[in-house]
């Protein structure tokens, strides 16, 4: 991402660094959708965002922003969960539509 994003005036995704926390996950979505983070993240709330091309994230302060000329936030789509955050499964990945993509998961922070 450039420079020129910013001061062009486009769109951002930003997210809390203080209640979202980007989670150890590979690069990309496998060939059938898949990425893998942690069976210790089952059930936890997550923010999965996908592209076609491997943008670096902009941080600023407390805040990570991801351009929306690149990137797609993915929500459920079917019954209950549509419209909803995707979610961890018990085998500890979450399953998206999109193949083969470049892929940033953010975990919701757990406060003590």
């Amino acid at each position: 991402m450039s420079s020129d994003d910013l001061e062009n005036g486009g769109e951002y995704f930003s997210l809390n660094t203080q209640v979202w926390e980007i989670a150890n996950t590979k690069t990309k979505t496998d060939g059938r959708g898949r990425v893998y983070l942690s069976r210790n993240l089952i059930g936890k709330e997550a923010r999965v965002f996908v592209s076609d091309t491997n943008q670096e994230l902009i941080t600023c302060r407390n805040y990570v922003m991801l351009s929306k000329k690149y990137w797609t936030e993915l929500w459920g789509i079917r019954g209950e969960n549509a419209g909803k955050p995707l979610d961890v499964k018990s085998n500890g990945d979450i399953w998206t539509s999109q193949k083969d993509k470049y892929v940033k998961v953010f975990m919701k922070v757990v406060k003590k």
